[in-house]
């Protein structure tokens, strides 16, 4: 990444408006893959820059590098042709059958027994069902629109919309069988 261009995610604003993309498996330490994502999104936001769309920028991997978050700030939000751009290199960057980026698992969490990682919801409810994760497992929003709630760090899957499904399969599982 040149140093010109991208900042550290730390100097922009709370307001920096951000997308959080799943990556699946994680990025590990000195991925080469990671290396040359890196390069083309600063590639990508030095264009964007020049067509008035960013004024400054970040990017960086976070939970354990099963995260990646993009952010700006600019005269607008970015139009959706913006987008897909960063769609197309997030495609062009995915190793087939190896990482997922645009098609990543939509749920991201970390259990107590390992790294932070993307999964689905058959996934996350079998990791549930062994108490791989709890209610108070942290869970990384995928949704998030700003930086200064992503900086606030991850929610746990008891918060929030995640707490009746929860609820539910703690029911289930503790539900004694009929005979």
């Amino acid at each position: 990444m040149s140093a010109d261009h991208a900042v550290a995610l730390a100097t922009l604003p709370d307001t920096a408006a951000v997308r959080i993309i799943a990556a699946d498996p994680a990025f590990t330490a000195n991925d080469p893959t990671w290396d040359r994502l890196a390069i083309g999104l600063d590639k990508l936001f030095v264009q964007f820059q020049r067509e008035s769309r960013v004024d400054q920028w970040a990017f960086a991997l976070d939970a354990d590098g099963a995260v990646i978050v993009l952010a700006w700030i600019g005269p607008g939000p970015l139009s959706g042709c913006s987008h897909d751009r960063i769609a197309k290199l997030l495609l062009a960057h995915q190793d087939p059958g190896q990482r997922r980026l645009l098609d990543a698992p939509p749920f991201v969490v970390a259990p107590a027994n390992g790294h932070a990682r993307a999964c689905d919801r058959a996934e996350l409810r079998r990791l549930f069902s062994t108490g791989a994760v709890t209610a108070a497992t942290p869970h990384y929003d995928l949704a998030i629109t700003d930086l200064a709630t992503w900086r606030r760090g991850p929610r746990t899957l008891g918060d929030g919309p995640f707490a009746a499904t929860l609820a539910r399969w703690s029911a289930e599982r503790t539900a004694a069988p009929t005979s």
